[in-house]
C-alpha cells in the first residue's frame, strides 16, 4: 500500500485508470489519487467516467481543483460520487472573475472516507484549525 498514486498523461489519464485498475492487476490500491481533468465535454464526460471507475474500486470521496494558469478558479470540499457527478465542469469554461472563456485544466482527487478522516485526524490533530472549505478565487 502507498500513500499518492499520481496520473498525469496529458489527455491518456482515464486509458491509464483503466489499465491500473484491471480485474487481474495485482497492483496495490493508493490511499489517495490523483489525475488531470479539462473542463470541455469530452473532459467533463472521461472525469465522469473516472470517477466511476474509482467508485467501483472502493474509492468514494473526490474533490475538484481547477485553475486558470496560475490562478484557482475551484478548489471544491470532499463530494461524494453523486455529487461529483451532478457538477457540470463545462460550466466553469464561462467567464469568470474576468479570466476570459475556455477550457480549464485541473486535478481530480479520491480517496476514501477512512483515508480521509484519517489522514484529517493527522493533519488537525495537533492544530486548532478549520477543515477547508469551498473556496473561489479571483483571476
Amino acid at each position: 500500500r502507498f500513500a499518492l498514486l499520481k496520473v498525469d498523461t496529458e489527455g491518456f489519464d482515464l486509458k491509464v485508470l483503466r489499465g491500473y485498475f484491471t480485474e487481474t492487476s495485482e497492483l496495490p490500491l493508493p490511499e489517495f489519487l490523483m489525475s488531470e481533468i479539462h473542463t470541455s465535454s469530452v473532459g467533463e464526460a472521461q472525469a465522469q467516467e473516472s470517477v466511476r471507475l474509482l467508485s467501483a474500486q472502493g474509492f468514494d470521496r473526490f474533490r475538484l481543483f481547477v485553475r486558470h494558469g496560475s490562478r484557482v478558479l475551484a478548489d471544491s470540499p470532499w463530494l461524494t460520487e453523486q455529487q461529483l457527478l451532478n457538477f457540470q465542469l463545462t460550466s466553469l469554461n464561462a467567464e469568470l472573475f474576468g479570466c476570459g472563456r475556455g477550457v480549464r485544466h485541473g486535478n481530480l482527487f479520491a480517496t476514501t472516507s477512512l483515508n480521509l478522516a484519517e489522514a484529517l485526524n493527522r493533519k488537525y490533530a495537533s492544530a486548532d484549525l478549520a477543515v477547508p472549505h469551498f473556496a473561489t478565487g479571483a483571476c
